[in-house]
């Protein structure tokens, strides 16, 4: 039987070949996941030995400050020590700030873990180096002065830039912007804040690590760990790499998406094996050959197969794993993450497994089904059909309604709750319903995929290519709809990921418009201090505004009317004209000279709801009528007449801007900036000004969401590739089974581009039936995903991504028709009469 197996895969490879390619890209995928996770790990270990060059010990623990230090630096045999933090502050010049990262000036040359691009390393207390980053974006060069705030007690130092250094020598030191001298360093970090403190031992003293070790253990008592450098690198790199763990096991998520998709290509290419050879495996069985070796020949050719295929698999991940490490290497200085590769015997045995498994667990129905019919009934014609039961259609109509309930359970749970158990409550019921309402769906499509095949095939025309290849199309329906099903997977999650990320886009959006109800505002900093003339000359002078109104904003005390203490300080603005500038001017309805309008959450905070009092300005302060509508800002909006009543002391310090339509609010907000920047050149006196507001949000929301977006659908390409090599797969098995049928309708009269039109139309209905229920299941899926977990921002509506819905149409139907092209071609350069002689 081996001997005859091998004789199937030799002569019919070409029918196993998108089995086969359906194989190689899932095993790709796992492998590449695989060794991806173990090349971080490999990363991280690399970038800890990085951040801590030329260390011998590194202490951690806590307690660690002043104290903790002046006893290491003391300690025998000990010839340097520098503290490590994560403490960052606020860096300032040119009127552009930012809060970056800091560390402590090398006291060796040996322990520097930055390159110096030019100048030096800071020694003086008013000297600092910076990354070539923050140089970038801050505009500085050598000799340049720079501000930066000490969180200890917000002191504003001042210090020239003597050194920059090249950014992020190692993943860990990418925040590590500022490099100041070391005693400084000590300064302006909060007591007992370092991280940890890395040792350097004396070579001249010839000391013994173990016993410097064994001091300082002593020395620091039981709350501080001392550890060698190598024995840190490893435990922190066994702490920190949960993330990348984690990164793994998402990516292989998705490769288990991939792989049941693979599975079902398998299943369907074996079952149209099994029935071609049906009066063969009828014969073996008439002569001899048992049940079990009749099923043990086709789990063999499975077999053979799978390790196959899972080699070619993991040699394709195994190389993108190694490009991408190259490709990446000269965008991570100081780390080499094409030597991090590390290919273990893990990264090659479990894509192996998983491939012969995945393999022969699709083929075990196939090879059970080849001993099922008896030989005498196997050598008469079969009619290669099968109808599916009344009890499956109850199955999976039961399925499909329990998960729609749960689905529509838990966004009504979601949105109508608590805050603080609704969203957790709401995916304990949709996430079971969903995968519930998918199984349904799938276990159903023997029903519908039939029913939408006739309808599309009725609405493409009626000609004869046409008809013939609508009723080929399900004249199989189990293998039809096991081919769509393996498309319906790969589209749904498609869809289902564009839509959640566009309906929570526009979530957020409508958020961020509530909350801060202007496209833009330019606000000095302190706000004591006014807008220049040439402040606001560069403001009006902006391209791409609309709207423009300058007012004054101040920090006032509120309360409750009748309250006996002073509440919270409740941020004021007054524009000059605020209903010009507003996304929503309705909410200025009411507002007058004695009243304030403020956000749900202001009023929540101060116990207050519309038409209450509420006391602005202290004890004595005045007293207003509150305004609460659809406006949530953090900030309250007052009339310019009652902000000068409440705080007449107080400058014109802030600008709210509308954006015009069309205008990119990135590029308007760099032009402010840059603007502020040149007036701070030439005029030193002049105040900071932040340029914050909803525009720049939105737009950074839409940037994360379009990337993440973009890397999920990534992953999920591998899964609607298998399917569509699925399709051709179908196609190019049903050309196999029909070639006498093709040759009765070709001596018939059908032409040869008629063949080709019969095949096209065929794939292009298996291909659109399965966009098409993919396509509505993802939808609704990613609309109740979203309203599950935004569903506390309110009402969440549906947005249906129209581009990436007209995508994935257009590639089923280009991938349907590409998917026709080998099998037609087949099909037609076979003779009629040479198809009539074959048996």
């Amino acid at each position: 039987m081996f001997a005859i197996t091998l004789h199937h895969m030799r002569t019919g490879w070409a029918r196993l070949a998108a089995a086969g390619l359906a194989i190689v890209l899932g095993t790709a995928f796992v492998a590449a996941t695989l060794l991806a996770g173990q090349t971080m790990r490999n990363t991280a270990y690399q970038s800890f030995t990085a951040a801590y060059a030329g260390s011998d010990l590194v202490v951690t623990g806590h307690p660690l400050g002043d104290e903790q230090f002046e006893r290491i630096a003391a300690t025998d045999g000990v010839e340097a020590a520098r503290p490590r933090t994560y403490v960052g502050m606020e860096v300032s010049a040119r009127n552009r700030s930012e809060w970056v990262g800091i560390e402590s000036a090398a006291p060796l040359p040996r322990m520097r873990t930055g390159t110096l691009e030019s100048g030096e390393f800071p020694r003086a207390d008013d000297q600092v180096a910076v990354s070539a980053g923050l140089a970038s974006r801050l505009e500085l060069s050598l000799g340049d002065r720079l501000d930066y705030l000490s969180p200890v007690d917000d002191t504003r130092h001042s210090a020239t830039v003597v050194g920059i250094t090249a950014s992020a020598t190692s993943f860990f030191d990418a925040g590590a912007d500022l490099v100041l001298p070391a005693d400084r360093f000590r300064q302006v970090v909060p007591a007992d804040s370092f991280d940890s403190i890395a040792v350097a031992l004396d070579p001249a003293a010839g000391p013994d690590l173990a016993g410097v070790q064994s001091d300082l253990t002593s020395e620091l008592g039981p709350e501080v760990q001392v550890r060698t450098m190598t024995e840190f690198a490893q435990d922190t790199t066994a702490g920190l790499t949960g993330d990348a763990d984690t990164f793994t096991t998402l990516l292989l998520a998705f490769a288990a998406v991939a792989l049941a998709v693979a599975a079902l290509v398998i299943t369907n290419t074996f079952t149209v094996l099994v029935a071609q050879r049906t009066r063969l495996l009828a014969l073996l069985r008439a002569i001899g050959a048992t049940r079990w070796q009749v099923r043990r020949s086709v789990l063999t050719e499975a077999a053979l197969l799978g390790v196959g295929a899972s080699a070619v698999g993991i040699g394709l991940g195994i190389g993108v794993v190694e490009l991408g490490a190259r490709l990446l290497s000269p965008h991570l200085p100081g780390i080499d993450v094409a030597a991090a590769v590390g290919i273990t015997p893990a990264t090659i045995i479990a894509p192996l497994l998983t491939g012969l498994a995945v393999t022969f667990v699709a083929c075990w129905l196939p090879a059970r089904n080849a001993t099922r019919v008896s030989p005498l009934a196997a050598l008469r014609p079969l009619d290669g059909t099968r109808t599916a039961g009344r009890l499956r259609a109850g199955i999976a109509l039961a399925l499909v309604l329990i998960g729609a309930v749960m689905l529509v359970g838990g966004v009504l749970v979601a949105t109508r709750s608590e805050p603080a158990t609704g969203p957790e409550v709401g995916l304990l019921l949709g996430i079971p319903g969903g995968f519930i309402s998918v199984f349904g769906i799938l276990l159903g499509a023997v029903y519908v995929v039939p029913a939408v095949v006739r309808l599309l095939g009725r609405l493409g025309g009626g000609s004869v290519a046409g008809r013939i290849a609508t009723e080929n199309a399900i004249r199989n329906p189990r293998r039809t709809a096991t081919t769509t099903n393996a498309l319906v997977i790969g589209v749904a999650l498609v869809a289902m990921m564009s839509t959640g990320a566009a309906t929570g886009q526009r979530a957020l959006e409508e958020e961020l418009t509530s909350n801060f109800p202007v496209d833009l505002s330019a606000a000095t900093v302190d706000q004591t201090l006014a807008l220049t003339p040439d402040q606001r000359d560069a403001v009006t002078a902006l391209e791409g505004i609309d709207a423009l109104s300058f007012g004054r904003a101040e920090w006032i005390e509120a309360a409750a009317d009748g309250a006996d203490d002073a509440g919270p300080t409740l941020a004021l603005t007054a524009p000059a004209d605020a209903r010009s500038v507003l996304q929503n001017p309705g909410d200025l309805a009411g507002l007058d000279d004695r009243t304030v309008l403020i956000g749900n959450t202001s009023a929540r905070m101060l116990g207050l709801s519309a038409g209450d009092g509420l006391r602005l300005g202290g004890r004595d302060g005045i007293e207003v009528t509150v305004l609460v509508n659809s406006y949530d800002g953090a900030s309250a909006i007052a009339t310019p007449a009652l902000m000068t009543e409440i705080a007449p002391e107080v400058p014109e310090n802030v600008a709210w801007l509308a954006l015009a339509d069309g205008a990119d609010p990135l590029e308007v907000g760099e032009s402010l900036n840059e603007a502020l920047a040149r007036i701070s050149e030439t005029d030193p006196e002049a105040p900071l000004v932040a340029v914050e507001g909803s525009a720049l949000e939105r737009v950074s929301f839409a940037q994360v969401i379009d990337t993440l977006l973009a890397v999920v659908l990534g992953l999920l390409a591998v899964a609607v590739v298998i399917a569509l090599v699925g399709v051709a797969n179908t196609l190019a098995l049903s050309v196999l089974e029909r070639r006498r049928e093709s040759a009765v309708l070709r001596a018939m009269g059908l032409t040869r581009g008629q063949l080709r039109a019969m095949l096209a139309v065929e794939g292009v209905l298996i291909a659109g039936v399965g966009t098409i229920i993919g396509l509505i299941a993802g939808i609704a899926y990613g609309w109740a995903g979203a309203a599950v977990m935004l569903g506390q921002l309110g009402h969440v509506s549906l947005v249906i991504p129209w581009g990436t819905v007209g995508a994935v149409v257009v590639v089923a139907v280009a991938a349907g028709l590409l998917a026709s092209v080998l099998p037609a071609r087949s099909a037609v350069r076979t003779s009629p009469v040479e198809a009539l002689a074959e048996e």
